[in-house]
C-alpha cells in the first residue's frame, strides 16, 4: 500500500544534518499569519458600507454592458441576456456603460436607480459608495 512506501523513504534518513531538525521544529509553534479573517469573506453578505455594490439586471430584454472599477481596469464587459444579472463592487467606484439603458435594471448599494435611460439609449453611468443620491 502507500503507506509502506512514505515508511521506507523516511527509513532512508534524512540528507541534512542533524542540526537544522531543531530550528525546524520551532517554527510551527509560532500561529501562522492567515489567521485574520478575510475581508472579502464578510463582505459578500449584505451591503457593505465600505464599498460600493451595483447590480444590473437586464429586464425588457438584453443590453450590451460594461463596468469598471476606480482604476479603469474593466470587470465586465458584454452582452447581459434577458433575465441575467450582474453584480459588481469596488472600493470606491464603479463605472457603467449600458448599450440598452432602458433594459436594465439598476440597483447600486442596495437601492433601485429609477429612470436609468430609455430603450436603446447607450447610457454612461458611474456610482460611488455614497449613492444613490436623492434627486
Amino acid at each position: 500500500g502507500d503507506g509502506d512506501g512514505s515508511t521506507v523513504a523516511e527509513d532512508t534518513g534524512s540528507p541534512k544534518p542533524s542540526a537544522s531538525a531543531p530550528t525546524n521544529s520551532a517554527a510551527p509553534s509560532k500561529p501562522a499569519a492567515p489567521h485574520k479573517p478575510d475581508p472579502s469573506d464578510s463582505a459578500i453578505a449584505g451591503v457593505p458600507a465600505d464599498k460600493v455594490t451595483v447590480k444590473l439586471t437586464a429586464e425588457d430584454g438584453q443590453s450590451w454592458i460594461s463596468a469598471q472599477d476606480h482604476n479603469g481596469r474593466l470587470i465586465e464587459e458584454g452582452v447581459l441576456r434577458e433575465g441575467d444579472s450582474k453584480t459588481f463592487s469596488d472600493s470606491r467606484r464603479i463605472d457603467l456603460v449600458l448599450g440598452n439603458a432602458g433594459a436594465i435594471k439598476l440597483f447600486v448599494n442596495g437601492k433601485e436607480v429609477k429612470n436609468v435611460g430609455t430603450s436603446g439609449a447607450v447610457q454612461r453611468l458611474s456610482y460611488t459608495k455614497g449613492d444613490p443620491e436623492a434627486g
